[in-house]
C-alpha cells in the first residue's frame, strides 16, 4: 500500500478546520482528540509519582477500577451492549475505509 498522496489531494490544506476525510470525518475533532492525548500522555509521569508516593491509595483504586470492570463485564446485559457497540464501530469503520478506498479509485480513473 503506497502512502503517497493522490493527484486530488495536491491542495488539501490539512490544518484547515474544514479538512477532512471522505467519510465526513471533521479536521477540527481530530486536532482537539490529538490534543488531548498528547496531554494524557504528558501526565503519565505524574501517575508514576503518584503510585511511588502512595501505593496503598493507588492499589485501592486500581482495585476497585478492576472490580467495576468486572462487574460490568460479567453482566449478560452490559456484554450484549458492548458486543452490538463493538459491532456497530467495526461496521461504521470498514464503511468509512470503502468509502475512502471507492472515491480514490475512482479519483485515479478520473
Amino acid at each position: 500500500m503506497s502512502t503517497g498522496h493522490l493527484p486530488a489531494d495536491a491542495n488539501l490544506d490539512t490544518d484547515s478546520a474544514a479538512a477532512g476525510g471522505s467519510n465526513g470525518a471533521n479536521g477540527a475533532t481530530r486536532v482537539d482528540f490529538v490534543t488531548r492525548a498528547q496531554a494524557a500522555a504528558s501526565a503519565l509521569p505524574q501517575i508514576e509519582k503518584h503510585v511511588k508516593a502512595h501505593p496503598y491509595t493507588s492499589l485501592a483504586l486500581a482495585c476497585a477500577v478492576g472490580a467495576v470492570a468486572g462487574a460490568i463485564l460479567s453482566s449478560r446485559i452490559a456484554r450484549a451492549v458492548l458486543t452490538s457497540v463493538a459491532t456497530v464501530a467495526g461496521v461504521e469503520l470498514t464503511r468509512g475505509l470503502l468509502r475512502q478506498t471507492l472515491a480514490r479509485a475512482q479519483t485515479a480513473t478520473t
